[in-house]
This record gives structure tokens, C-alpha cells and sequence, in this order.
């Protein structure tokens, strides 16, 4: 909760322990988000690799670089 005066006058304590709430599952949801999209990127190289194809082109194609491409092989 925030004690500053000026924040305490606009929110209620339950209004104030609400948005922190609300901040936090949103920050989660973001976070998972982001790892799900890595953990995607990573299995398409993956994939990727088992079919042979060049580290330079699975790095354009993922967004990965080629020492994270060279450490799933």
C-alpha cells in the first residue's frame, strides 16, 4: 500500500490493495507470456535443425542468435 498522503486521499486502502493486485497479475501475464513466445521460437529451431537447415537462416527466421541456435544442437 502506499503511504503518501496526496495517493492515500484519491484511493481507499482496499481501492490501492486492488491495484497493486491487478498490477502484479498483469506483470505475470506478461512475463508468461513473453516465455511462452521464447520457448516457441525455440522449439522451431529446433524443429529447424533437425531438418538441416542453416543456423543463419534459423536465426532470420527466429530471431535467435547463433550461439543460442548452436546450444540446442
Amino acid at each position: 500500500m502506499n503511504s503518501d498522503e496526496k495517493f492515500t486521499w484519491f484511493l481507499t486502502e482496499e481501492e490501492d490493495a486492488e491495484k497493486v493486485h491487478n498490477t502484479l497479475m498483469l506483470n505475470a501475464r506478461e512475463e508468461g507470456y513473453e516465455s511462452g513466445v521464447e520457448q516457441n521460437k525455440l522449439g522451431i529451431a529446433k524443429n529447424m535443425l533437425k531438418e538441416n537447415i542453416d543456423i543463419e537462416i534459423i536465426s532470420k527466421v527466429t530471431g535467435l542468435t547463433k550461439e543460442e541456435i548452436k546450444e540446442l544442437q
